[in-house]
């Protein structure tokens, strides 16, 4: 390792995905990954591997929602205390005849400040080999709406 990749970022800016710590949870890509898994992430991928924030300012438990949040000295307009909209999508999809229900986990969430805005992103995963063509329909259910302004 170079001494220039043993530099360890300081701040609040994301950290790059090819960084040590950061590449190390993408996983093993190789010859056996193209063969047996591709276009699936290797079997030792970690999730965490899409935070670009540095380890230290993780969040734990995953988020689900409705967490409180404080914000304090980020500029000259104060923003205090919210809660995070509490939404619990699903999705029936059908799938080569099958109706299956997908149920979304909070990936992201942005604060812009400067707009005072939240954007929360869910995801949802449905295996289906090289056969997403045959996903037939797909519907989206908002079970619960809380905090957010219609």
């Amino acid at each position: 390792m170079t001494e220039f990749e043993r530099l360890q970022p300081v701040g609040f800016g994301p950290v790059d995905r090819w960084r040590p710590a950061r590449a190390a949870l993408a996983g093993t890509c190789g010859p056996e990954w193209e063969a047996i898994r591709a276009p699936l992430p290797p079997a030792d991928y970690d999730p965490h591997f899409q935070l670009s924030a540095p380890r230290d300012q993780w969040i734990a438990p995953v988020l689900h929602g409705g967490e409180e949040v404080a914000i304090a000295g980020t500029g000259p307009m104060p923003i205090g205390r919210f809660r995070l909209p509490q939404i619990v999508p699903a999705a029936v999809v059908t799938f080569r005849g099958r109706r299956q229900t997908l149920h979304f986990r909070l990936s992201r969430v942005d604060l812009d400040l400067d707009l005072r805005s939240v954007s929360m992103l869910y995801l949802a995963t449905l295996p289906c080999g090289p056969f997403e063509t045959d996903i037939e329909k797909t519907v989206l259910r908002l079970h619960q709406i809380a905090g957010v302004a219609r």
